[in-house]
């Protein structure tokens, strides 16, 4: 799925979610795409369950950490 999203928004766009994400077992349905400006610095899965054992979502959550590029 990430791939055919890459493919389509290329040369626009980057999808940093692509690929293996820290902290997540599978492929994610959720993407970030960001513009060529912004470069991915890292990042992770915060935690869904709620003190008391209810879920934030039933879609993970995804934090990535961006930095502007360099022109």
């Amino acid at each position: 799925m990430a791939t055919a999203l890459a493919a389509a928004l290329r040369p626009s766009f980057t999808v940093v979610t692509s690929g293996e994400i820290p902290g997540l077992t599978g492929a994610s349905i959720d993407h970030l795409a960001v513009t060529r400006d912004l470069a991915p610095l890292d990042s992770a899965v915060p935690p869904n369950p709620l003190a008391d054992g209810a879920r934030i979502s039933d879609h993970i959550g995804l934090v990535v950490r961006l930095a502007r590029r360099v022109p």
